[in-house]
């Protein structure tokens, strides 16, 4: 098992050219999954990744911001009882109006899942942080989890201490 080394993993390199895309605003977000247990292998569901502005330059509207949230939202509840890691181009707006993204890794392990499956999610997500440099790291267990005020709430706090 490649338990904690995640870029060993068979399908990472497929991966990590999604989590690039999202970095240079192809994709808002992107979807992938452990599709084997022993040894770790990684899938993409590509068909849940969000398309997203395409241009470092271009900002989003505050609809688009909240439009893509709830994509994001209506996804995890269509697949709220499979485990799947998510990042995201996080975006929204500070008090000033002003527009700031971060990304972060989100870790979707359902109380449902086995202890063997949820073991090795646990075990490499860190391991997903450091490899694809991403600053915010949340888990969550049920969609009710996932909350777009906590997050920011989260993200502000950590920016605003540097």
């Amino acid at each position: 098992m490649n338990l904690g080394n995640i870029a060993l993993a068979q399908g990472f390199e497929d991966v990590k050219k999604q989590v690039e895309k999202v970095k240079t605003k192809k994709y808002t977000y992107t979807v992938f999954y452990i599709s084997k247990n022993d040894p770790v292998s990684l899938g993409i569901h590509e068909e849940l990744s969000l398309e997203g502005v395409k241009s470092v330059k271009k900002t989003p509207t505050k609809e688009q911001v909240k439009q893509n949230w709830e994509t994001f939202i209506e996804m995890c509840k269509e697949h709220e009882k499979e485990s799947f890691f998510v990042v995201y181009d996080f975006g929204y707006f500070t008090d000033e109006d002003v527009y700031r993204s971060s990304l972060i890794l989100c870790s979707f392990i359902p109380d449902t899942i086995k202890g063997m499956a949820k073991m090795i999610y646990s075990t490499n997500v860190q391991s997903l942080k450091e490899v694809f440099s991403i600053p915010f790291l949340f888990q969550a267990n049920t969609v009710e989890d996932l909350n777009f005020d906590e997050f920011k709430k989260h993200i502000k706090g950590i920016q605003v201490s540097f």
